[in-house]
């Protein structure tokens, strides 16, 4: 965690203490060094889906692996229905990625539903 000096918090015009420590507590919140349990529950799917791309990655070395990926489908799917701002957030992309988990479930780990896989994690969810 990284923390702002407090010779930066000393030059702002703020004589209370509590945006301070609202900025610091928002910023370890959201951080992906907080250990799961004191995170966000939307960075919990942010940390998901960046397991998933590991996952994906592994089972590219050695097609044993691909067990991981159906089990961070599963967290994946957790962290969506259980986050009511990941729902709002994500929310318009619940029927592709319905399709694309249901799709890989069935027993589509080839190449391209997983390259779907990991372009869906890419540039929905992680980025």
């Amino acid at each position: 965690m990284k923390y702002l000096p407090d010779e930066k918090w000393a030059k702002l015009p703020i004589a209370d203490f509590r945006p301070r420590f609202f900025v610091e507590t928002y910023v370890e919140k959201l951080s992906m060094n907080t250990p799961h349990f004191s995170q966000s529950r939307l960075m919990n799917l942010f940390s998901s889906c960046a397991e998933a791309l590991a996952y994906i990655q592994e089972y590219q070395a050695n097609e044993k692996n691909g067990g991981y990926i159906l089990s961070a489908l599963d967290e994946i799917d957790s962290c969506l229905s259980n986050d009511p701002v990941a729902k709002d957030f994500f929310g318009y992309m619940d029927e592709p990625r319905a399709q694309l988990f249901k799709k890989i479930r069935g027993g589509g780990l080839q190449s391209r539903p997983i390259k779907s896989l990991e372009c869906y994690l890419q540039s929905n969810i992680v980025s």
